[in-house]
């Protein structure tokens, strides 16, 4: 079952699989990947809430990859989280996806909490996850 056949009732999903080899070749490593990454996938229509701490970086906003996933089935499940009286997807299929997901990474790095997306919703999160091939975003932009 693909993520389509769930959409959003009050928002919409962010869903890439990039290639970073083409990124890493011209020199982008670390802070600037991970700003080339998020600032790709972020098209927000307001001002950004969200950006790097003044005195920190994006890999402030690196958690366990555990803690990630399970944000991620929280997120794509929605209902009560996100103020709904129903689920978007049922908790097993998002498991299923959010699974998917990660088994496409090796030993990724795991970051939360960057508000990507538009910020005339009230919700922006998910998860990326980046490995040393590739770089992925399983997020859900959501208003209440």
């Amino acid at each position: 079952m693909s993520i389509e056949s769930h959409k959003r009732n009050y928002g919409y999903h962010i869903i890439d699989l990039i290639d970073i080899h083409p990124l890493k070749q011209k020199g982008i490593e670390g802070e600037q990947l991970l700003e080339t990454l998020f600032s790709e996938w972020d098209k927000p229509t307001t001002p950004k809430i969200y950006s790097p701490p003044e005195d920190g970086s994006w890999s402030d906003y690196q958690t366990d990859l555990e803690d990630a996933t399970n944000l991620a089935v929280l997120v794509l499940k929605g209902g009560g989280s996100v103020g709904h009286s129903v689920d978007t997807i049922p908790h097993e299929i998002a498991m299923s996806m959010v699974d998917k997901f990660a088994k496409l990474f090796k030993n990724p790095k795991a970051y939360i909490g960057m508000g990507l997306g538009s910020q005339d919703y009230a919700f922006q999160w998910g998860t990326v996850l980046i490995d040393a091939n590739n770089a992925g975003i399983l997020w859900v932009v959501e208003d209440d």
